[in-house]
């Protein structure tokens, strides 16, 4: 693990024959950024860590800790990954906001399954989705196993955009034109290079990664298999994130330069869910 990656820790070692966690605090003083269930740790070594991790600790919530405790790791700096099915109370969500707010910490909550049931005319759950992110908190969504409506995708991305905070799609599908007015309202995009796999989707994939970077973002894409150096520099040009998964090339070739300038362009933890390694 580098320090340009986050996940979920639960790294242990053996010391006189029983089972410690590695220290929080010693991992951030690395200046490693991570990302850990709240069940992983007891709180005092989560304020332990929080008080020494200058902004790159996140602390995936799973209903363990209660609101006073989550309010301070909040106003220490500390990140927070809401779980929709843990946390529903507005009252909540407020004082988290305002904790946020003062530490300049970030809340992000991961939107799993239920967008492929809402109804564009309302609901509880798509209203309650809109006030999240007009209220800054990050929505990230993914379209692996199911269908989502572009234009509830949409309403969601601009409510992102008037509350400051990031709207995250992670793309599996082919790719599309409808993606292009949703990348227009400055989206982090994700997507492999597994949808590209046309002369067609190239060119979408290209027009997709420049209409991301006129917006203010960017399209993220995950090299998991490889394309022709010719339509990577293209991609890049237009402004993509070139996310190489695929082995490293030799350090002194055309392709191996290229992969050290796309390592150069970084992206902030807030337009990723977790981790880079792989996409939700």
């Amino acid at each position: 693990m580098t320090g340009r990656l986050a996940g979920c820790i639960n790294e242990r070692m053996k010391a006189d024959g029983t089972d410690r966690y590695f220290e929080l605090a010693d991992m951030l003083r690395e200046g490693r950024r991570l990302a850990v269930r709240d069940d992983q740790h007891d709180f005092e070594s989560f304020l332990d860590a929080a008080r020494v991790a200058r902004g790159n600790l996140s602390v995936i919530d799973t209903g363990k800790f209660g609101l006073n405790e989550l309010e301070l790791l909040l106003k220490l700096g500390t990140n927070l990954y809401l779980a929709e099915e843990v946390r529903t109370d507005r009252d909540e969500f407020e004082l988290f906001f305002r904790a946020a707010k003062k530490s300049g910490a970030f809340l992000a909550m991961f939107v799993n399954k239920r967008l492929a049931s809402m109804k564009q005319d309302g609901g509880p759950d798509l209203d309650g989705l809109l006030y999240l992110a007009e209220s800054g908190v990050d929505i990230h969504v993914s379209d692996a196993g199911q269908v989502h409506d572009f234009a509830i995708l949409e309403r969601l991305a601009s409510a992102c955009r008037r509350g400051r905070g990031y709207f995250v799609f992670h793309y599996y599908g082919e790719l599309v034109e409808d993606l292009l007015p949703l990348a227009g309202k400055r989206i982090w995009l994700h997507f492999t290079d597994r949808s590209i796999d046309s002369e067609e989707a190239a060119g979408l994939a290209w027009l997709t990664a420049r209409t991301c970077r006129q917006a203010g973002s960017r399209a993220v894409i995950h090299i998991t298999r490889g394309l022709s150096l010719d339509l990577l520099k293209r991609l890049f040009g237009a402004g993509a994130h070139l996310n190489f998964l695929t082995p490293p090339s030799e350090p002194d070739s055309v392709q191996g330069k290229l992969e050290e300038r796309a390592g150069r362009r970084k992206i902030p933890a807030r337009a990723y869910y977790l981790t880079l390694s792989f996409m939700p």
